[in-house]
């Protein structure tokens, strides 16, 4: 279009008929430049109308929309004008809903989730999540922390920038720590009042009083944390870790349901499954970093140990599924490779997608399954979350019974609603067999 603007005349007279004709020769041209732009914009409004009408009757709303366009087209100043209006709605509108932003009466549960990496965070969260619950105060959400091998720092990432916020509200009260912080903690929780809940420390504010501690099992145990820490004198209860029992409890492993994966991180899990992974496929996780040999030390020295991080999640919490072995924590790697060839064996598997924190063993995996015609595939980009979505979409997942992030997997298929991507098997791990009693 033209970008020439109107040219004001001049008010004073002037003698010259030469000055007088240019001027209006130069305002002709502006005009006749200003008509062509329009003329060409409805030409062009007219040809979209037609190929809407080609489409079928039912674009005829795009249509109307079209000419409604035509018309505002015809009036950029009005179109200016209401831009800028509902611009000014928009912001007026946040800005009342912040200010209308009410404290919750019955106070809020804050915590560190500091320990260990995104498994045993998720574990402690949801443990938190019951507790804020049972004691009916709104839970801040935190963020996770991971530890990139690539910098020298922990980072933090925000909770909604993971998971659906709108999903866990579903259960209970939740508010985002960036929004309680900016937008609350300054009237209800200032500087000058922040007390922190100590966990681990002998005669601590956290142990002492209370008896049971986080246990709120009991009605008797809620009362005495709403007794001896009211929410008008303990607006926030602050945890510098998290007020939950690790491993989780089995009474909480149902939370994990609540736990949705962004579209950001769910549409790349689904992508790769499609362009890589023919079903069946099954999800492999394999727990072997450096740091994994000094966990499973003691058991391959002799010493028994009933549970160890997560293995309840086959164990059972009292054992009455097994017991803990140096194979269930540590498996080898000719076990591992036995055992994933009998599922794909067993389910008539097309690939694997293996995931781990350090050594993957697709080299070895492609070898053993070299006859069968199936593949093994990593994702490559350091993402676990994205792990973590395309294992609990496998037709059969095996992994590690000891490691929370294993737990999360075996969670997430035992409480999702795909009732089809319900198999989960564990390395090493031979389940007891149950008795029958005959009357």
């Amino acid at each position: 279009m033209s970008n020439k603007g109107y040219m004001k005349l001049s008010n004073d007279p002037s003698s010259s008929d030469t000055f007088i004709h240019d001027t209006f020769h130069k305002q002709a041209t502006i005009v006749r430049d200003q008509d062509e732009d329009l003329e060409a914009v409805g030409d062009t409004l007219h040809t979209i109308r037609n190929m809407s009408h080609r489409i079928g009757e039912e674009l005829d709303e795009q249509s109307e929309m079209l000419d409604d366009l035509g018309h505002a087209m015809m009036n950029t100043e009005s179109s200016l004008k209401m831009l800028r209006l509902i611009v000014f709605i928009t912001a007026s509108v946040a800005v009342v809903a912040a200010a209308n932003l009410e404290a919750d009466p019955s106070g809020y549960v804050a915590f560190c989730p500091c320990m260990g990496r995104f498994g045993n965070q998720v574990e402690q969260f949801l443990g938190a999540l019951s507790f804020a619950k049972q004691l009916n105060r709104t839970l801040i959400l935190p963020p996770f922390i991971s530890y990139p091998h690539t910098k020298p720092q922990a980072q933090m990432t925000p909770f909604a920038d993971i998971f659906e916020v709108s999903e866990i509200s579903k259960y209970h009260r939740v508010i985002q720590m960036d929004k309680f912080m900016r937008e609350l903690s300054s009237t209800i929780w200032p500087k000058e009042k922040r007390l922190a809940f100590c966990v681990e420390f002998i005669g601590d504010e956290y142990h002492g009083p209370i008896g049971d501690g986080y246990d709120l099992g009991r009605t008797a145990a809620r009362q005495e944390w709403q007794t001896k820490y009211p929410s008008h004198k303990f607006p926030v209860l602050s945890f510098v870790s998290a007020p939950a029992p690790f491993p989780i409890r089995a009474e909480d492993r149902h939370l994990q349901k609540y736990l949705k994966w962004k579209p950001r991180i769910m549409n790349k899990a689904i992508k790769f499954v499609k362009e890589n992974l023919p079903r069946p496929f099954v999800g492999v996780h394999l727990r072997n970093n450096l740091d994994w040999e000094n966990v499973c030390k003691a058991l391959h020295e002799g010493h028994k140990m009933p549970q160890l991080f997560a293995s309840p999640q086959c164990l059972g919490y009292h054992n009455e599924l097994g017991i803990l072995t140096p194979q269930i924590c540590e498996p080898p790697p000719e076990l591992i490779l036995q055992e994933i060839e009998d599922i794909v064996g067993a389910i008539g598997g097309k690939s694997v997608f293996v995931a781990s924190d350090r050594d993957h063993m697709i080299t070895d995996i492609n070898d053993k399954l070299i006859k069968r015609g199936v593949k093994a595939f990593k994702y490559d980009s350091d993402e676990p979350y994205i792990d973590l979505a395309i294992l609990t979409l496998s037709d059969h997942f095996i992994g590690n019974c000891v490691s929370t992030f294993t737990s999360f997997v075996s969670r997430a298929r035992e409480f999702g609603s795909r009732k089809d991507l319900k198999d989960t098997s564990f390395f090493g791990y031979e389940p007891i067999e149950k008795r029958k009693i005959e009357l």
